[in-house]
């Protein structure tokens, strides 16, 4: 009588377990972010070994991943931006992109975010850096999310102010408009939280 009790306990359990994997199976979006992850784990721990002066090893880790990034791509290949509902899964798509290195689809995927959630510039910003490292063909988009957000008169978001006019400086140095990107290098300073690249920005200017 215990064996049998036991055995029904066992049965339960492990429908239990079933069950709740089939619930909370995780989706090919989901397992797309897990990927990247892995992906810039391997390739941090790439670069570290390499500075330890490890290559074997550096290179190992590096090709493990560029696999793990093209797993994460495949996932998503069917994927539209344009066409998820909720904010939280476009933002997982465009920074899941974007670890990938994809940023054509991580512009688009922070683009559709921003429509979504048109009260977070940061969202904006994120889209713009993105078209910025598409290429020359995006430029022009990339300066209209970005300019509004240093128009913003109401906006108080000192951090946020600094990283878009880097993106700024950045955008416009690329375009050979050096004076505006001194500008917008300078303007970047004046924040307490100026990123890095506008202090290296700014000394490039000089």
């Amino acid at each position: 009588m215990r064996d049998k009790l036991s055995l029904s306990v066992c049965a339960l359990l492990f429908c239990g377990v079933m069950l709740t994997s089939l619930v909370y199976a995780a989706t090919p979006l989901e397992n797309a972010a897990t990927k990247a992850q892995a992906g810039q784990a391997a390739l941090d721990e790439s670069r570290t070994l390499a500075v330890a002066g490890d290559q074997e090893g550096a290179q190992k880790k590096y090709l493990e991943s560029k696999a793990q990034f093209k797993q994460a791509v495949l996932l998503c290949q069917a994927l539209q931006p344009e066409k998820f509902s909720s904010l939280k899964d476009a933002s997982l798509y465009a920074e899941t992109m974007e670890t990938t290195g994809e940023y054509d689809l991580a512009a688009r995927g922070y683009e559709h975010a921003h429509r979504l959630d048109p009260t977070t510039p940061k969202l904006a910003l994120l889209a713009g850096r993105n078209w910025r490292r598409v290429g020359e063909k995006y430029h022009d988009r990339a300066l209209s999310l970005l300019l509004p957000i240093v128009k913003d008169e109401h906006a108080n978001d000192a951090t946020l102010h600094a990283e878009t006019f880097t993106e700024l400086g950045r955008l416009y140095q690329v375009q050979g408009l050096y004076t505006l990107a001194s500008d917008s290098y300078a303007s970047a300073l004046s924040a307490e939280t100026a990123p890095i690249e506008a202090r290296i920005g700014n000394a490039l200017m000089q």
